[in-house]
């Protein structure tokens, strides 16, 4: 399924997050896997616990950090594309 700006987003229930420095590191139950997320992403991930337009998303971000809108628009939907691909996020 393709995420577009108009999509809205939900992490999957059955993950658990710890931080580690500025990063965090989270453990996907059902598959075992550990993914570690860059401060970036942590925000994300924070940002996806209840469903949230893509839109929005990026707004909060930018809100946050510095960038092109256009490039922080680019990277959000390159990871939550990733994201998606893995089971970890869904469209809401």
């Amino acid at each position: 399924m393709q995420v577009t700006m108009t999509s809205r987003v939900v992490r999957k229930e059955n993950c658990f997050a710890a931080p580690m420095g500025d990063e965090q590191v989270l453990l996907d139950v059902d598959t075992s896997n550990f993914i570690r997320f860059n401060p970036v992403a942590s925000a994300i991930w924070d940002r996806l616990a209840t469903p949230i337009g893509v839109d929005a998303l990026c707004d909060g971000l930018r809100a946050e950090y510095a960038g092109d809108d256009s490039v922080i628009g680019a990277e959000v939907l390159a990871f939550l594309s990733d994201m998606i691909e893995q089971g970890l996020v869904r469209t809401a």
